[in-house]
C-alpha cells in the first residue's frame, strides 16, 4: 500500500509540476532514472512491444502497468532475457502462458542495459498512466 501511495504521489507531483513522463518516480526501493526510462521507451518501441502490451490497458498480452510491483524485479529481468527458458521451467511463466491461451512472448535478444532501461520505462509509465487516471477522476 505504501508503494502504491508513493507512485500516486510521484504521479500527482509530476502532473502538478508539468513534469510528465520525465518524473523520477519512487517505487519502493526502485528509483526511476529518467534517462534510462527514455532509453527504455526506445527499446520498447524498437522491438514492437506496444503491439501486445499497453499501460493501463490490455492488448494481445498482459498490461504492463504495475508489472514491476506485481513481479520481483529479478524475475522480470530474467523473463526479458530468458523468455523461452522460463516458459519451460518457471511456474509463474507457465501460468501466464496458460492464462494467455498459449500465445508465447517471443524471445527477444536484449542486452542487460536494454533490460535495465525497460524496467525504468515500465515503472515510469506506470506512474504516468496512474497520474492520468487519477486526474480524470
Amino acid at each position: 500500500m505504501i508503494r502504491l501511495a508513493r507512485l500516486a504521489v510521484a504521479g500527482f507531483v509530476a502532473g502538478a509540476l508539468g513534469v510528465g513522463a520525465s518524473v523520477a518516480a519512487a517505487q519502493g526501493s526502485f528509483q526511476v532514472d529518467p534517462n534510462l526510462a527514455s532509453r527504455g521507451k526506445v527499446v520498447y518501441e524498437r522491438n514492437g512491444c506496444y503491439a501486445c502490451h499497453g499501460f493501463g490497458r490490455v492488448l494481445a498480452g498482459p498490461d504492463l502497468q504495475g508489472v514491476t510491483e506485481r513481479r520481483d524485479t529479478a524475475w522480470v529481468r530474467r523473463w526479458l532475457k530468458e523468455t523461452n527458458n522460463m516458459l519451460e521451467s518457471d511456474p509463474q511463466a507457465r501460468a501466464m502462458l496458460e492464462q494467455w491461451r498459449y500465445v508465447r512472448m517471443p524471445q527477444i535478444k536484449l542486452s542487460d542495459n536494454d533490460v535495465n532501461a525497460l524496467l525504468h520505462f515500465m515503472a515510469q509509465e506506470t506512474a504516468r498512466t496512474r497520474a492520468l487516471t487519477q486526474g480524470a477522476n
